[in-house]
């Protein structure tokens, strides 16, 4: 446990890095979405893709540990969906905790699979976000469709998961891996360099982009959407991957994708379909913070 804080602490510093370069160094909101595009759509599809051309398929077996994350995901939603209708809570609010409840930050992720176990942590994290961005941003819109104030086409959404920059690095990577295609060695190496950025920057770009007015009366929405994705989630991913018999990295990986905090670009889902955005943010923003405390918890179970 203590190691995990260890690898943790320094992905937590940089986050908040972030936030007080933010309040007292660089204000301008322009600035942090630039990063923050630079990041999604650059940094880190070169690092993907650098990653997973140099993966060995062969020796990867991830079939149940997704399926594993896969359920563990579509559980907490039906569960979620469930208590809503319960307890009648206003619509646009129920999309806010449901996001909250599923979604995973990819930046944070990929850090920490990085952090605690190297190249080996960025391929399999690499495969597992090829997949989840699908399903995640699936679930995600279609919720939002059905509760949401605004609505948007099947198609609309299927073309923007598609083209979605993360996918298909991924899908690169694993096709010139599966190919045997070999990078020109100047190209690997300018990949290289521009990987080595995605990390640091997009950490910076996290805590830039949390938020800390929390309205009072959001208060336990966005303790209880918390408490779902940092300790619900997990465990029950930590079932189903012990109950499907998967071991050692493959499950820790698993393990770490469902600790880590609730996904920036919630928001940005959030107010373009009619959800609670303010809500949102707060969710986003206490997952981050909560994190540095669950995800070594967590990890013991791995």
């Amino acid at each position: 446990m203590i190691n995990t804080f260890y690898s943790v602490l320094p992905i937590f510093l940089v986050i908040m890095v972030g936030v007080a370069a933010k309040l007292y160094l660089i204000s301008d909101e322009g600035f942090w979405r630039n990063c923050e595009k630079l990041t999604y759509y650059v940094l880190f599809p070169s690092l993907l893709i650098l990653k997973l051309s140099h993966a060995d398929f062969n020796s990867i077996s991830m079939g149940y540990a997704l399926s594993s994350i896969i359920i563990a995901t579509l559980v907490v939603g039906f569960i979620l969906i469930v208590f809503h209708h319960l307890k009648g809570t206003d619509n646009p609010l129920f999309t806010s905790v449901f996001q909250g409840g599923i979604r995973y930050n990819s930046y944070v992720f990929i850090a920490m699979s990085s952090s605690l176990f190297g190249d080996v942590g960025i391929t399999l994290s690499a495969i597992i976000i090829a997949y989840m961005i699908i399903i995640t941003n699936f679930v995600s819109v279609t919720v939002l469709g059905i509760y949401g104030t605004e609505k948007a086409s099947v198609k609309t959404t299927v073309i923007s998961v598609m083209k979605n920059p993360l996918i298909l690095a991924a899908l690169t990577g694993a096709l010139f891996a599966y190919f045997k295609v070999a990078l020109n060695q100047t190209v690997e190496h300018t990949m290289a360099y521009i990987g080595h950025a995605a990390l640091p920057l997009s950490l910076l770009s996290v805590g830039a982009g949390l938020k800390f007015s929390i309205g009072k009366n959001r208060w336990l929405a966005v303790i209880s959407s918390s408490a779902v994705k940092l300790l619900a989630l997990p465990a029950i991913a930590i079932s189903l991957l012990t109950f499907f018999g998967v071991t050692g990295t493959t499950k820790a990986i698993s393990v770490l994708y469902a600790a880590v905090p609730c996904a920036g670009n919630a928001y940005i889902l959030a107010r373009q379909m009619g959800g609670d955005a303010e809500v949102m943010a707060s969710i986003i923003t206490m997952t981050t913070l909560m994190s540095i405390l669950t995800m070594p918890f967590i990890m013991l179970y791995a």
